[in-house]
């Protein structure tokens, strides 16, 4: 099945155009970095796909090279990056592919009182890693993802201590799922965002207190179902000294949802669901001399390819500790419960996580570092398990040239 035009790639289009033709007109003079790298991973993987029977291991090469430029002007900055990871088997070769990812972001302060940003994104890839970090979803069948972002806004400062910000988002997502192997398990889907918020200084350290208010509405391409969501939430930003710092924000949210389904007659038959939700999140960071220690929780909802979009809780600590002058390393742990925001659907899953790693910095410029990970997750819905284990070695290095 071939994957369907990207109408969105025309707003990244757009988007680069609009960098072209500010950069010339606001900063020509600008100064321009220019980052290559080059990483090289070897790695051992037990379950490639994540699944719970019919397991496939392998030793994966992985040759990653990048290019990042950046230009930093006197009311502008543009950044662009792009890479290509290119995958190659030891003993499955058909699944020897090439990934590739995208990005860009903008700012741009005509005035101290007044600036527009945007960022965009294009990343094509495989499910089992992309849905496990955007929902904590686990699917049977990996395949094909193509992904466009664009988020465009700007911030008003009123005063010293007050500001406003307006933003909005898209993203489109699409499946390229093979219809010939019987597989039903993903909807394209499109999804549309805007936000404002309202903040203010409290603090000569920084620290700020905002309220943000926000909709959002998702398309699932494949059933016609759609949903949107209003939200309402306030928080903090407290900087509570040199080595500490917090982020507090809760809120609610009302949430509307269409199901369509096709009935053996052919008609079409059509159900609502409204609920309220809880959305919230808190994080604390702790630095010291060799290194940092952070926790965090958060409640929000997240869409998935899985015809609806899902409320998903989310618990996480990361611990990284300089052990010497070159070798550091870095432990990380999280939780994650996803489950359907709507009676008429019965997504239930947990997924956790641990990996631990080492990295020792060979030149200025070049680091090698060894890396385990644990992973496991539950679908309470079909009681299906599945665990994986993860080894690499990675080699990275990269250059800087000003221009």
């Amino acid at each position: 099945m071939k994957m369907r035009p990207f109408r969105y790639e025309l707003l990244i289009l757009w988007f680069l155009a609009l960098i072209v033709l500010t950069s010339v007109t606001t900063a020509i003079s600008g100064e321009i970095k220019l980052t290559p790298g080059l990483s090289v991973r070897e790695t051992y993987n037990d379950n490639i796909d994540f699944t719970q029977r019919n397991k496939i291991d392998d030793y994966i090469t992985t040759i990653i090279p990048s290019l990042d430029i950046s230009r930093q002007g006197e009311k502008s900055r543009i950044g662009a990056g792009a890479s290509a990871g290119v995958k190659r088997y030891s003993e499955k070769h058909h699944l020897n592919r090439t990934d590739q990812r995208y990005n860009l972001t903008f700012d741009y302060t005509p005035s101290p009182l007044f600036t527009i940003n945007a960022k965009g994104s294009y990343v094509r890839d495989i499910t089992t890693e992309s849905e496990l970090e955007e929902t904590g979803l686990r699917y049977e069948h990996t395949v094909e993802r193509k992904a466009a972002r664009f988020q465009p806004g700007l911030v008003w400062k009123i005063s010293e201590a007050d500001s406003i910000s307006l933003n909005s988002g898209y993203s489109g997502v699409r499946y390229d799922e093979p219809s010939y192997l019987g597989y039903d398990d993903y909807s394209d889907y499109d999804s549309y965002n805007g936000g404002l918020v309202c903040s203010h200084v409290i603090s000569n350290k920084g620290s700020t207190f905002f309220i943000n208010s926000g909709y959002a509405r998702t398309d699932y391409k494949k059933t016609s179902d759609n949903t949107v969501n209003y939200s309402l939430y306030s928080g903090f930003n407290f900087l509570l000294g040199p080595k500490w710092s917090t982020n507090l924000w809760a809120g609610a949210r009302r949430t509307i949802s269409d199901y369509y389904q096709i009935m053996p007659d052919k008609t079409e038959k059509k159900w609502t669901d409204k609920n309220w939700g809880g959305i919230g999140s808190i994080s604390l960071v702790r630095s010291f001399k060799r290194g940092s220690v952070s926790a965090g929780l958060s409640r929000d909802i997240a869409s998935s390819g899985r015809y609806e979009t899902v409320e998903r809780t989310l618990a996480s600590m990361n611990f990284n500790y300089r052990l010497t002058r070159r070798l550091n390393g870095a432990l990380s742990g999280s939780w994650s419960s996803s489950k359907s925001d709507s009676d008429y659907r019965h997504t239930d899953a947990d997924f956790y996580s641990l990996s631990s790693s080492l990295s020792y910095q060979i030149l200025s410029k070049t680091t090698a570092m060894v890396s385990y990970s644990h992973s496991k997750s539950k679908d309470h819905y079909d009681n299906t398990r599945a665990g994986r284990n993860v080894v690499f070695i990675q080699i990275t290095t990269y250059l800087e040239r000003l221009l």
